[in-house]
C-alpha cells in the first residue's frame, strides 16, 4: 500500500472487515482484486473513484484498533466504512436486515468488577463506556436518500427474493414465527449500536445491553475500536458503520447457524455489501468529503426554519444589552464550573488566529440565536474601537443557504454579506446561525467561505440546532473540547437549579428593567404551576405572554401562552395552525415527513419539545372535539397510543373546557372505540382520556367511573387468561410482552379511576405495586418516560422498566406537586400514588448506590414533612414511607441489612427461662425455639386431613409452618417479653411485620409472603391452621420445660406451668402430640 518511493497511497474509501469470509463477499460484490482488494466505482457526481478492501484477519477491538492504525499510517482515505455482521438486539431490527450506525458505544471500556454492597459475597459488573460517533452529515444525506429513492425499494425486494431462494419455505416460516428472521429485510439507519470485547450469544447478556440503552439495534466487536482509531488521527477521515444482522445474539445463534448451514450469516454480509455499494454510487459526492469545517458534527436533517416566532423579542433583548446576555450566560457557566468564564472564552475566540473557532450547539429555543446576535453586536463594538485588532463580524442566517445550489451567488442570496465584504479591509468573523440541514447547507457554507476568502481572511463561528431526540443526555450550559475546537452546549436547565433561577432572573432584568424582580417572581410561579422541570430561553419567552392574564396558574396559562405564541408566528392563521399540527404529528409520531416547502411547520416547532408537544396535542384535541360534538374523529389514529405528560397536559386542558353534555358524548365515543379495539395500547389511551372527564356535578364522573371499573375487571380477567394460555403455549417472550401491555392497560385504568376521585382505586393500586414487582417496575418506567427522563419513542410502548437512570425531571415534578400539597394543606387525587412512586424511584437507586447526593437530602426533608403532617392514612403506605426514611438515612444501607437484623434472634434469650424466679443457665434463644417448633410441626403434623370437620376445613400444613417461621421475627427488634410486661408489644410487632412487607419492594426480595397477614392470623387464631400453629408454639415450650426440669434446673412453678400449657392444647392434632410428649419424664 506504499509506493516504492515511500509515498502514502491515496484512496477515496477504505472498507474494513474483520474476517476473510467477509472480505471475500465484499470483493465479490465490488468486483475487487482478489489479492490487493482494490476496486473502482462511480460516485453520486458520476466521478470515478478508487477504493480498497482491508481485512483485519481477527476479531475483537484490540486487533481492530491496531490494524486500523497500521492501515492509516500507509494509506489515506476520505471515507472509512467498517463493514461486517452483527447480532441483533432490538426486535424491530431483524436478521438479515442492514443497520447503519449513528454511534457505537464501547460499553465495556473501563468497565469494573467491584465488590458487592454490604455483606454480600461475590462481585458486581459495572459498565464503563465510551461512544464514537459516525459522520452525522453523511447520515443526513443517507436519510434523505432513503426517504426519496425508488432504488432502495428495489433493493429490499431483491433481498427478500434472495432469502426465499436461500431457505426452504418451511424453515423460513419457522424462523420468522420464532422471531429469528424476517421475510422482508430492511435498512435501519441512524441507530446506536453496541461494540465490545465479547462475542454475544446469551439472552441475559443481550438484555443487559438493552437495559443500558433500549435503542441499541445491534452488537459487534470491532466498530467502536475502528472509529476510535480513525477519528484519533491528526486529519481524521469521515467514518461510517454498515453491518448486516446475522443472528439473535443469544442461545439461538448456533442453532440457526446449523439450520441454515451458515447461509443466513453470509446473506447478511452480502446485503450489507450491496447496500454499501449503493451508498457509494448514489448517496455520496466525494468532491465534498474532507473540504468543509462542518465535518463530523452536523445533525440529521430537519426542515429549515420558515419563521422564528420569538425573533422580535430576541432582537429587542440584543438592542437593549448584548453584554448583559453574554454576562448572564457567563454566570450560568460559572455556577456549573467555577473555573470557566464564558465571556473571557468568547472574547478570546474573537481574537484567535484559527479559522474554526467555536460552535454553539443546542436544541431549539435554548438561546443560540440570542447569544450569537449578541456576540456579533459585541464584536462590532470591538471592531469599531480597533479595526486592526478585531475582525469585522458578519451574521449569516443559514436558512437562506438551505436551497443554494451550484455556484453560490453571494450578491443575490446574501446582499448584506456582499456589501460588508466590499467594505472589509482586514479579517472577517463569519457567524453562521441556524444550521439544521446537513447536506445542502454544508455545501453552501463551504462555497461561502471560499468566496469570503477572496476578499479577506475569514474565521468561523456557527450555531447548530440539534433535534430534541439527538440532544446530549445533559442539562445546563457547558463547554466541551471538540478536536481543535470548542463547543458551547446550550441545553435546557433545571428550573429549580441555580442556572434555571439565573436564566429567569436575567431574562426579566433585560426585558423589564424596573419591574424585573416582580416579573421574575411571576415567571417562576408560572414555571412551577405549569409543571415545567426544565426551562430554556424559548420557554421563558412563551410564558412571558401569560403574564398578568388573570387566569388561574397552571396548564391553562401554559396552553393559552403557547397557542398565542404559535398563532403569532403563523400570522394568526388557524388554518395554518391545523396544517402545522398535522405535519408535526405525522413527522414526530409516525416518523413520516409530510412537510413540503410550503408547509407552516418550521423546524423550531418540530424541534422544540414545548411547541412540538402543543401541536401534537392540538391534533389529538381535534379528535376529542369531534367526539364531543357526537361525530367520529376525522383521524381516529391519533387516539391509538399513550402519550407522555408534555402532550397530555394540553389534551387535559381541552377536556376540562367541555360541557358536561360534551364530556358524556366523549365518554360514549371512547367506550365504543375501546370495545371495538383489541389493541391494549389503544385501549390504554382511551381509558386515560375517560379519566379526564371529571365534572363538578358528578353525573358524568359516575358514568366514567362505572365504565372504567367494568373494563378493569374485564382487563384483569383477560390478563389471567393470557397468563394461562401463555404458559400452555410455552412462549415466554410473547407472553412477557402481552402481560406487560395488559398491566400497562390496568395501570392506566387505575390512574384514571383515582383521577375521578375513586379513593379505593388509589389504595388498591398502591397495594398492587407493593405486591407485583413487574407492575412496580412498569410504574416507575412509565413515570420516567412520562416526565422526560427516558426519551419518548412513539413507536414503542410506554411500558419500560426502570433501569436506574437519572430521574431528575420526574423527581422535580413529583416533589413539587407533593410539597405544594403540604404547603397549601390541600389534597389531590394522585398524591399517595405520587408519594409511593417518588420513594420507589429513590429507594432502588439508594440500594444500588446511584441516588444523587443532591436529591437525597431533599427527599429526606420531604419525607419528614409528610410523616409529621400525618398525611398518609393507609397503614401499608405509611410503613413503607417510614422504611424508606430509615434506609435513606443510612449511608451504608443495603437490602442485606434487613436480613442481617434477624440474626439478633440467635442471641436473643427467651426471657421466660430467667424471670419469675426461674434460673436456667444458657437458656434457648428465640431462633432455637423457632427451629424446634417447626421441626415438631414437620415431624408430627399430617400433610392433609382426609375427613376434616367443619372447624378443620382449610387446614394447610405449609401455612402452619410459615406461621411458626415468622411468628417471633419481630423480636429481632423488640426483644422477648413475658405476657403483660410490655403494654405496646403487639403494636411494635405489627409495625415490624408492616416493615417486612414494605421491605419486599426491593428487587432482591420475594414478594409472595404477606408477613402481616400471617402474623395477624396466627395471633388471632382465625383459622384451624392458625390454632394448630399457636398450640405447636406452646408445645415446644412444654417440651423444653420437661427437658430443662430433667436437667435439674431450678423452675419453682414447674407443675403449675406444665398444667397451664396442657390446658391450652385444644385441637385434636396438637393433643395427640402432647399426649406423646407427656410420656417424657423429667429424667429423659
Amino acid at each position: 500500500m506504499t509506493t516504492a518511493a515511500g509515498a502514502v497511497k491515496q484512496y477515496d474509501v477504505a472498507l474494513i472487515v474483520a474476517l476473510q469470509e467477509e472480505s471475500k463477499i465484499l470483493k465479490s460484490v465490488f468486483r475487487a482484486g482478489v489479492k490487493d482488494g482494490l476496486f473502482s466505482f462511480a460516485d453520486k457526481s458520476n466521478s470515478v473513484r478508487q477504493g480498497m478492501i482491508y481485512c483485519i484477519g481477527d476479531q475483537g477491538p484490540v486487533a481492530a484498533a491496531l490494524a486500523t492504525d497500521r492501515l492509516l499510517q500507509n494509506v489515506t482515505a476520505k471515507l472509512i466504512i467498517n463493514m461486517g455482521i452483527s447480532g441483533m438486539l432490538r426486535s424491530e431490527c431483524q436478521v438479515p436486515s442492514v443497520v447503519v450506525a449513528r454511534s457505537c458505544d464501547e460499553y465495556d471500556y473501563r468497565s469494573r468488577a467491584v465488590p458487592r454492597a454490604g455483606d454480600q459475597v461475590g462481585y458486581d459488573f459495572q459498565w464503563g463506556g465510551e461512544t464514537q460517533v459516525t459522520s452525522p452529515w453523511i447520515m443526513a444525506e443517507l436519510q434523505s436518500y432513503l426517504s426519496s429513492s425508488s432504488r432502495i425499494q428495489g433493493l429490499r425486494k431483491y433481498w427478500s427474493a434472495s432469502l426465499k431462494e436461500l431457505l426452504r419455505s418451511e424453515l423460513l416460516a419457522t424462523l420468522c414465527a420464532d422471531g429469528l428472521c424476517t421475510a422482508t429485510p430492511d435498512i435501519h439507519a441512524d441507530v446506536p449500536i453496541a461494540a465490545g470485547q465479547s462475542l454475544v450469544a446469551s439472552k441475559a447478556y443481550r438484555d443487559a445491553l438493552l437495559k443500558r440503552n433500549r435503542l441499541f439495534a445491534a452488537v459487534d466487536m470491532e466498530s467502536a475500536a475502528i472509529l476510535k482509531a480513525a477519528l484519533g488521527r491528526k486529519d481524521p477521515p469521515e467514518v461510517m458503520v454498515i453491518r448486516g444482522l446475522s443472528d439473535g445474539a443469544d442461545e439461538t445463534k448456533s442453532k440457526v447457524e446449523g439450520q441454515t448451514q451458515g447461509g443466513l450469516r453470509r446473506l447478511a454480509m452480502t446485503n450489507a455489501a450491496q447496500f454499501a455499494q449503493e451508498v457509494l454510487n448514489s448517496v455520496l459526492d466525494f468532491n465534498m468529503l474532507g473540504k468543509s469545517p462542518m465535518n463530523g458534527d452536523v445533525p440529521p436533517a430537519t426542515p429549515p426554519p420558515a419563521r422564528n416566532g420569538n425573533s422580535g423579542i430576541l432582537e429587542l433583548m440584543i438592542e437593549k444589552s448584548p453584554e448583559a446576555i453574554i454576562d448572564s450566560l457567563s454566570a450560568a457557566v460559572k455556577s456549573l464550573d467555577p473555573g470557566a468564564s464564558l465571556y473571557e472564552r468568547l472574547v478570546k475566540a474573537l481574537t484567535a488566529k484559527r479559522r474554526w473557532l467555536l460552535e454553539v450547539r443546542g436544541t431549539s429555543g435554548t438561546g443560540k440565536t440570542t447569544l450569537l446576535r449578541a456576540l456579533v453586536s459585541h464584536a462590532a463594538k470591538m471592531h469599531g474601537k480597533d479595526p486592526a485588532a478585531h475582525p469585522l463580524p458578519i451574521y449569516v442566517d443559514a436558512g437562506l443557504l438551505a436551497h443554494a445550489s451550484g455556484d453560490l451567488d453571494v450578491k443575490a442570496v446574501l446582499p448584506e454579506v456582499h456589501s460588508a465584504l466590499a467594505m472589509a479591509t482586514g479579517e472577517v468573523l463569519l457567524v453562521v446561525d441556524g444550521i439544521v440541514d446537513g447536506g445542502t447547507q454544508k455545501n453552501a457554507i463551504t462555497k461561502l467561505l471560499a468566496q469570503v476568502d477572496r476578499s479577506a481572511k475569514a474565521r468561523l463561528i456557527i450555531g447548530r440546532q440539534i433535534p430534541t431526540d439527538h440532544a446530549e443526555n445533559k442539562t445546563g450550559i457547558y463547554f466541551e473540547a471538540n478536536r481543535a475546537n470548542e463547543v458551547l452546549h446550550l441545553q435546557r436547565v433545571l428550573a429549580s437549579s441555580e442556572q434555571g433561577i439565573r436564566l429567569i432572573t436575567d431574562y426579566a432584568t433585560v426585558m423589564f428593567d424596573s419591574r424585573a424582580s416582580e416579573i421574575a417572581a411571576e415567571l417562576t410561579e408560572l414555571v412551577r404551576a405549569a409543571r415545567l422541570p426544565l426551562v430554556d430561553m424559548l420557554t421563558v419567552t412563551v410564558l412571558s405572554l401569560g403574564l398578568g392574564d388573570g387566569t388561574e396558574r397552571g396548564s391553562e396559562t401554559l396552553h393559552s401562552s403557547v397557542e398565542q405564541f404559535v398563532l403569532k408566528a403563523l400570522d394568526d392563521s388557524h388554518d395554518e395552525l391545523k396544517t402545522a399540527a398535522k405535519a408535526v404529528f405525522e413527522r414526530y409520531i409516525h416518523g413520516r415527513s409530510s412537510m413540503s416547502a410550503g408547509d407552516e411547520a418550521p423546524g423550531l416547532y418540530a424541534g422544540h419539545s414545548l411547541i412540538r408537544d402543543f401541536l401534537v396535542a392540538f391534533q389529538v384535541s381535534t379528535a376529542l372535539r369531534d367526539a364531543a360534538d357526537g361525530n367520529p374523529p376525522a383521524d381516529p389514529d391519533v387516539l391509538k397510543r399513550v402519550y407522555p405528560f408534555g402532550i397530555n397536559r394540553f389534551c387535559k386542558t381541552t377536556l376540562s373546557s367541555l360541557s358536561a353534555h360534551q364530556k358524556q358524548q366523549v365518554i360514549d365515543r371512547l367506550k365504543t372505540s375501546y370495545d371495538s379495539s383489541d389493541d391494549s395500547r389503544h385501549r390504554a389511551h382511551l381509558c386515560y382520556l375517560i379519566g379526564r372527564t371529571k365534572d363538578p356535578v358528578g353525573r358524568v364522573t359516575q358514568s366514567a367511573i362505572a365504565a372504567l371499573q367494568e373494563r378493569r375487571e374485564a382487563a384483569n380477567r383477560a390478563l389471567d387468561k393470557e397468563h394461562s394460555n401463555g404458559k400452555a403455549k410455552k412462549d415466554p417472550e410473547k407472553l412477557k410482552q402481552q402481560l406487560r401491555r395488559g398491566k400497562l392497560l390496568i395501570r392506566t385504568i387505575y390512574i384514571s379511576l383515582i383521577q375521578l376521585g375513586d379513593s379505593d382505586a388509589s389504595r388498591g393500586y398502591i397495594h398492587q405495586l407493593m405486591r407485583d414487582p413487574e407492575a412496580d417496575r412498569i410504574n416507575r418506567g412509565f413515570h420516567l418516560e412520562y416526565y422526560g427522563d427516558i426519551e419518548y419513542d412513539p413507536k414503542l410502548d410506554m411500558s419500560h422498566e426502570d433501569t436506574l437512570c437519572d430521574f431528575s425531571q420526574t423527581f422535580e415534578t413529583l416533589q413539587q406537586k407533593i410539597a405544594e400539597s403540604l404547603d397549601r394543606k390541600r389534597q389531590y387525587d394522585l398524591r399517595e400514588v405520587d408519594i409511593y412512586t417518588l420513594l420507589s424511584l429513590a429507594q432502588h437507586r439508594h440500594a444500588a448506590r446511584r441516588l444523587s447526593s443532591q436529591i437525597r437530602p431533599k427527599l429526606l426533608d420531604l419525607l419528614t414533612r409528610i410523616l409529621e403532617n400525618k398525611m398518609i392514612k393507609d397503614r401499608k403506605l405509611l410503613a413503607y414511607c417510614q422504611m424508606v426514611q430509615m434506609h435513606l438515612g443510612d449511608d451504608r444501607f443495603s437490602p442485606a441489612t434487613i436480613y442481617r437484623e434477624m440474626f439478633n434472634l440467635k442471641t436473643t434469650v427467651r426471657s421466660g427461662w430467667i424471670k419469675r424466679g426461674r434460673h436456667v443457665p444458657d437458656p434457648e434463644s428465640v431462633a432455637e425455639h423457632t427451629w424446634s417448633a417447626m421441626t415438631m410441626a414437620q415431624m408430627f403434623l399430617p400433610r392433609r386431613i382426609d375427613h376434616p370437620t367443619r372447624d378443620q376445613e382449610g387446614y394447610a400444613k405449609e401455612r402452619v409452618m410459615n406461621m411458626l417461621l415468622i411468628h417471633d421475627l419481630a423480636e429481632a427488634r423488640t426483644g422477648d417479653y413475658l405476657p403483660g410486661e410490655e403494654s405496646d408489644k403487639i403494636a411494635q410487632e405489627e409495625a415490624y411485620f408492616l416493615y417486612l412487607n414494605a421491605a419486599q419492594t426491593y428487587d432482591e426480595f420475594d414478594r409472595s409472603t404477606d408477613y402481616l397477614e400471617l402474623w395477624t392470623e396466627f395471633c388471632r387464631g382465625t383459622s384451624y391452621s392458625a390454632r394448630v400453629a399457636r398450640e405447636i408454639d406452646k408445645l415446644e415450650n412444654y417440651v423444653q420445660l420437661l427437658v430443662y426440669r430433667g436437667g435439674k434446673h431450678q423452675i419453682p412453678d414447674f407443675d403449675t406451668w406444665k398444667s397451664s400449657l396442657e390446658d391450652e392444647i385444644k385441637t385434636p392434632h396438637a393433643q395427640r402430640i402432647v399426649r406423646m410428649m407427656a410420656r417424657l419424664t423429667t429424667n429423659d
